[in-house]
């Protein structure tokens, strides 16, 4: 199962689920040339689609799978998982396509 979703200008995010196993990939457009940065996380199986929110302090990441809930914060090329989840009651969800 794999999620497409924009960033922001020349910017896209890739999730793939396989088995227990999520990677997550930031690509960047710039000068005409694709750069990658991919993390691997251990969540297990999805139950949910990934859903991205935008807020004051960046992109937040949500994976929902049998585990519990896990939340990244997305900044450029950075991505942290977050240990508290962020209060996301008033921030937009941004949409994720299915490839």
């Amino acid at each position: 199962m794999a999620y497409l979703g924009e960033l922001g200008e020349d910017e896209q995010l890739y999730l793939e689920n396989q088995g227990n196993s999520t990677q997550i990939t930031i690509r960047r457009m710039a000068a005409g040339q694709q750069q990658n940065h991919s993390m691997t996380l251990d969540t297990g199986p999805w139950i949910e689609p990934p859903t991205l929110f935008c807020t004051a302090s960046g992109v937040i990441l949500k994976i929902e799978t049998a585990q519990g809930s896990t939340f990244m914060q997305l900044r450029g090329y950075q991505m942290q998982v977050l240990q508290t989840p962020p209060p996301l009651y008033a921030s937009d969800s941004a949409p994720l396509e299915k490839v």
